[in-house]
């Protein structure tokens, strides 16, 4: 029997969501199924972790969020997700949602959703997480695309699959509970900064595309 090759490291989040990887969530993978009880318990855990606005987020002791499996080629950005889908996708929501509260850092949140071109080093743009096919087109234009979170507050969630109610769902609930929580814009900047300073992620990634389990 031929041993798999795994590798594995914690990464701040600003390295997450950065050129080092592509996250695309595999067809076989099952849909985003995170409700409004798991986002709530993680944006309480984050905001009870971030403490008083008067400790310095490098004294801030690290918070992890959980690990995530990939497959990656070597020297490659793109990564097949064979875990960690719902923390990824949450994830960027809650960049999408800090860009729509914070427009003075919009550019900088922009970067973290999708990758910006690069015609100098011959880099496309695209989105940092690619969804499975049958939701990839609703993510990208509700919560990527800059406009996104503006006609995400149209939508009838009812009348959706379940995956993308989950999205909308989970948008909404930020868009209500961030500002609630942290009223000022240092507040929001302050969780912002701890989000991709502080908080890590466990990536745990083989090459080996043979031992794929379905």
């Amino acid at each position: 029997m031929t041993a798999i090759e795994i590798k594995g490291a914690g990464y701040p989040i600003r390295k997450v969501f950065s050129d080092d990887f592509v996250f695309n969530i595999p067809n076989y993978q099952r849909p985003y199924a995170w409700t409004t009880e798991q986002t709530e318990q993680l944006l309480t855990d984050l905001i009870d972790a971030l403490g008083d606005d008067y400790t310095d987020i490098n004294q801030i002791p690290p918070y992890f969020l959980g690990n995530i499996v990939l497959i990656k080629p070597i020297d490659k950005s793109e990564s097949e997700v064979v875990d960690g889908q719902q923390r990824l996708t949450t994830l960027t929501i809650f960049f999408a949602v800090l860009r729509e509260l914070l427009p003075k850092h919009q550019n900088n949140l922009e970067k973290l959703i999708c990758q910006p071109e690069d015609l100098l080093q011959d880099i496309p743009a695209r989105p940092r997480l690619i969804l499975r096919p049958r939701d990839r087109d609703f993510f990208e234009e509700y919560i990527q695309n800059s406009d996104g979170i503006k006609k995400l507050q149209q939508i009838y969630s009812s009348t959706l699959p379940d995956s993308q109610r989950n999205i909308v769902e989970n948008t909404r609930l930020l868009l209500e509970r961030i500002p609630k929580e942290l009223p000022e814009e240092s507040q929001k900047l302050r969780l912002t900064q701890f989000i991709l300073q502080r908080c890590y992620l466990v990536v745990v990634h083989t090459n080996d595309f043979k031992n794929k389990h379905y």
